[in-house]
């Protein structure tokens, strides 16, 4: 299940349009040729200015792992379920400071969970967690 940000943009308003994504195509290209060659780290971290897109280079990212053309097509029911929150293999978090217990323990239980299997995820639980620097040990 897919927890709604508690900062006022929502994955919908960071999402689209794709087409504006300037500067990211080494990275959207790399990640595009680990999904194709099934490949994909269990852990990926980005990290960079604040203020240079990298949320909505992630929405895209994730976007791409559900959707039908296995490219972020923005438009499939895939895509359709990253942006406006219903797909239950997604967890996006976004945080005001550190990670508290229960969100913790949010993550611990999706990624317990098996996928549903919705979209073009191939069975893929995945979590984002924008600001993880806010994180403690």
């Amino acid at each position: 299940m897919s927890r709604a940000p508690k900062k006022t943009e929502t994955i919908a308003t960071v999402l689209h349009p794709f087409d504006d994504l300037i500067g990211f195509q080494g990275i959207r290209e790399a990640f595009d040729e680990l999904i194709q060659a099934d490949r994909l780290p269990q852990v990926l971290l980005f990290e960079g200015r604040a203020a240079i897109g990298k949320r909505k280079l992630l929405a895209r990212l994730t976007a791409t792992l559900y959707c039908e053309e296995r490219r972020a097509c923005g438009i499939c029911p895939g895509c359709h379920s990253v942006i406006h929150g219903y797909q239950p293999d997604l967890l996006w978090m976004e945080t005001d400071g550190p990670i508290k217990v229960a969100e913790a323990e949010l993550i611990q239980e999706h990624l317990s969970y098996q996928a549903s299997g919705l979209g073009q995820g191939r069975g893929q639980r995945v979590v984002v967690i924008v600001d993880v620097e806010e994180m403690t040990d």
